[in-house]
């Protein structure tokens, strides 16, 4: 299952709609629908995966600014590992702050050695299961007003 397809099974739980029912799923299409016939704010531009340069290559998706200052902070704590954290969703339990924006996270952690290969294979959102042990999620935390984040396996 990719992660589109997780992510909007997720999404028809908050809506009290079974994933695996056809009528809810048509019913969830009708409410992306809607959502995105009447948005508030649409950002036209390259999404991440179209491999344009981008100064985020773990993310599939454009993210506001908040975000990204506070996926950074993901970024250093992957790098202290040797590793970049590929994310494949959010998992709820939001910051927000004036200058930050961010939940905790799902991915992969991936050694910087094996990058190269890992991404060809996330682009595609086809991640194979060999990949899986370095499956774990980047969890927030806040030690006196500074926004850490450590990388555990549930």
């Amino acid at each position: 299952m990719n992660s589109l397809a997780k992510k909007i099974g997720k999404h028809a739980q908050d809506w009290n709609l079974d994933a695996g029912n056809a009528e809810d799923r048509e019913r969830m299409k009708e409410i992306i629908y809607t959502i995105v016939d009447h948005a508030d704010e649409v950002r036209h531009g390259n999404w991440r995966s179209q491999k344009e340069e981008s100064i985020m290559r773990e993310l599939r998706t454009q993210e506001s600014e908040n975000f990204e200052r506070f996926f950074k902070i993901v970024r250093e704590a992957a790098e202290k590992e040797g590793c970049i954290f590929f994310v494949d969703c959010g998992e709820g339990r939001d910051i927000i702050t004036d200058k930050l924006e961010g939940e905790d996270l799902s991915g992969w952690l991936i050694p910087k050695i094996l990058a190269d290969e890992f991404e060809i294979e996330w682009l595609k959102d086809d991640v194979s299961v060999k990949w899986n042990k370095h499956w774990r999620f980047a969890i927030w935390n806040d030690l006196n007003d500074t926004i850490n984040v450590e990388f555990k396996e549930f």
